[in-house]
Order: structure tokens, then C-alpha cells, then sequence
């Protein structure tokens, strides 16, 4: 921090390779939010890695980072170093021109993400966000349409690198999902058969309302998750110990049409 403030006063500008390493450093203290130190500057340490922060920086800014980090640095798990050992001799060949494609570094991969994310936050009433926050099956169309607006709003160079940077770990929509989550009107509708009193008992219908919070905040639900805590906290057989065989079907197929409606298949979205 202290080079970061030396070189501003020499040069007025933001050393991007020392800046990205303070934000790297505020993602892992904000992955350690059940620590109290950390979590009583949360909010400040979720600052510092938005642009809007830097972009109006000044000395006294720069200063508060490092006094409110500098004691929490101790909280960041520290990963093991590799030694790489290199025996080999440099030529000289003969230059030539060639096009090169655009280069993402992690760090700025997680840059553009974080553009992305703070989109999508703040236009859930753009109409295939909408959908995906109330449970309504989405067309191809609809996906077009966000990937076009996502892509902008990254501020991506490359489409090709976009399109790979989201689909190499989830669909776009299940992304989008899992981001802001399924309104509760919507996930309480979806299990409504599941909530009258008058067919099930008091027990059952609180299990279902724990699935309905957890969509609530995830947006989608693996099968698996139902045989984990909190779901096996009353029950260790979770879902089956609670339910009769034919009810537990009608529930993991709730959770399915819920969870489709987060991508689009031709197959389950018929327009």
C-alpha cells in the first residue's frame, strides 16, 4: 500500500499490478467473514474491490487500507509455494509477426466477473432475469439476449473469451440464478401442494419450507443437498423419513422443473 501511495504522489496514477493484489487480498479476507475482526469491516473490504472505489481514490483512502488491513492480513490461509527449476539456454531466432489473442489474466478475470455479477443485481428487471428470479422457463431467445447485454456490460474485448469464461463451469442461466436467488412468492408456489395443513402434518410442511429458504437464497437445489444439513438435522434420512415414496417423487420433481427453469432444453422449455 505504502508503494501504491508513493507512486500516486510521483506519478498521479494507480499501480495496476500492486492494486489488483490489494483486491486479491480483500476477496480472501472476505471468504473468512465468520472471523470477527474481518467481519466488522466487511462492508469496507467488499468496497475496495469495486471499481467505483478506485476510480475516486485519494491518500487519506489509501491510508485507511492499510491501517484497517494490515492486522487482518493474518486471518489469509497461506498456500504452499512451488520451486520451479529451469535449465535451459536463450536464442536469438529470427522475428517474425504474428497475431496474438487477447490474454485474461486471473486477476482480471475476476474483475470483469465482478462487472457481470453487479449487473445482474442491479437490473433484476431486465426480462430473462426476471424469469429466472420467478421460476418461469426461459426460450433460447432469452439467452441471446442476456449474453449480449452481460457481454457489454463485462467490457470484454473478446466474445469468444467471454462465452468461455461463464460456460466453463455452469450454464449462464443457472449462474444468473444462483447469483440472485428464487423469489420466495415463486419457490412457495412451486411446493403450495406440500404447504396445506389440512394434508400434511406441521413437521412436513416446515421441511418444505426449509427447501423453500434454501432456493430463496441458492436458486437451485442438487438432489443431493437434501440428505445434508440443515435437511437431516430432524430426520437423518432427510426427505425419505418424512414423507411416503410416492410425495418424495413428487418433490425431487419439483425441484427438477425449478432447477430447468434456471437454462434452456428444448426438451423440458417448450417456449
Amino acid at each position: 500500500m505504502l508503494q501504491v501511495q508513493l507512486e500516486y504522489l510521483e506519478t498521479n496514477s494507480l499501480p495496476q499490478a500492486l492494486m489488483l493484489r490489494i483486491i486479491t487480498i480483500a476477496e480472501n479476507l472476505e471468504t473468512k467473514s465468520s472471523v470477527p475482526n474481518i467481519a466488522k469491516h466487511l462492508d469496507f473490504i467488499q468496497d475496495i474491490q469495486t471499481d467505483a472505489y478506485w476510480e475516486h481514490i485519494t491518500l487519506p483512502m489509501m491510508e485507511e487500507i492499510r491501517i484497517k488491513l494490515r492486522c487482518l492480513i493474518q486471518f489469509i490461509d497461506k498456500g504452499e509455494k512451488k520451486i520451479i527449476y529451469t535449465d535451459f539456454e536463450d536464442e536469438l531466432g529470427v522475428g517474425e509477426v504474428k497475431d496474438i489473442s487477447i490474454v485474461y489474466t486471473p486477476n482480471s478475470l475476476v474483475q470483469y466477473r465482478k462487472k457481470i455479477e453487479a449487473y445482474i443485481k442491479t437490473h433484476e428487471d431486465q426480462l430473462t432475469i426476471q424469469k429466472l428470479k420467478r421460476n418461469k422457463p426461459i426460450t433460447e431467445k432469452d439467452l441471446e439476449v442476456l449474453e449480449d447485454i452481460l457481454f457489454q456490460a463485462s467490457g470484454m474485448e473478446s466474445k469468444e473469451a467471454y462465452i468461455e469464461f461463464y460456460t466453463n463451469t455452469k450454464k449462464l442461466g443457472v449462474f444468473v440464478r444462483e447469483l440472485i436467488g428464487l423469489d420466495r412468492a415463486a419457490a412457495k408456489e412451486a411446493f403450495a401442494g406440500f404447504l396445506e395443513a389440512s394434508t400434511y402434518n406441521s413437521t412436513q410442511i416446515d421441511f418444505i419450507k426449509r427447501i423453500i429458504d434454501y432456493l430463496t437464497v441458492n436458486g437451485v437445489m442438487d438432489v443431493g443437498a437434501l440428505y445434508q444439513a440443515p435437511f437431516t438435522d430432524i430426520h437423518e434420512d432427510s426427505v425419505d423419513g418424512f414423507f411416503e415414496d410416492a410425495q418424495v417423487v413428487n418433490i425431487l420433481d419439483t425441484l427438477e422443473t425449478i432447477n430447468a427453469n434456471s437454462y434452456f432444453d428444448s426438451r423440458v422449455n417448450l417456449g
